[in-house]
């Protein structure tokens, strides 16, 4: 509920320019929004993936730590909204870390649909780090634009492998081919 309300409230934002102050108060909101919404994920016990299958029939704590990243980049386009591009660099990058926690659970779970949401989450973050590294003419942009590509590739591969999954083709397909086609113009590749 809370990463509903924190994007709820971003997305307020950015219907007005979010950096206007006009906004700031409501970027501020969601920012508190998204601390009650970390700190309620990192209550979610640290399972072996044996255990959160056994419980569960899902890979849990994996299911976290991707909700954890989606708060992260929200987190970093209030930050950017609010000025602060390092806090927003620095969000991605938590971001992209608890990418790499969630990984090898669910490619031992072998879901496609979590696997598919999880590069397209990879490709969503790099996207905006490489917004970020061109704002500030920073060299790592084209590499981190690589990576975005990268993602959103692996996020097609294994939507592929579920072809009757109606909600992974219908919505997360789509994004994920939408992501790779701007970072493709972005970077000028064929």
């Amino acid at each position: 509920v809370q990463l509903k309300r924190t994007q709820a409230l971003l997305d307020a934002a950015e219907k007005e320019e979010c950096t206007q102050p006009a906004v700031a108060d409501t970027l501020r909101d969601a920012l508190a929004e998204s601390d009650v919404a970390l700190e309620t994920l990192l209550d979610v016990p640290q399972q072996r993936l044996a255990s959160d299958l056994a419980d569960y029939g899902l890979p849990v704590t994996g299911i976290a730590q991707l909700d954890q990243a989606i708060l992260h980049r929200l987190r970093g386009r209030i930050h950017y909204c609010l000025g602060d591009s390092e806090s927003a660099l620095s969000e991605g990058e938590r971001g992209l870390a608890a990418l790499d926690v969630a990984e090898p659970d669910f490619i031992e779970f072998s879901y496609h649909r979590s696997l598919a949401r999880l590069y397209e989450e990879r490709g969503k973050l790099y996207h905006c780090l490489t917004f970020l590294f061109v704002l500030d003419q920073n060299p790592e942009g084209i590499d981190t634009l690589k990576k975005g590509i990268q993602a959103y590739g692996q996020c097609l591969q294994w939507a592929e492998l579920a072809p009757v999954d109606q909600y992974l083709q219908n919505v997360i397909v789509p994004l994920c081919d939408d992501g790779l086609a701007e970072l493709k113009d972005a970077g000028g590749v064929e």
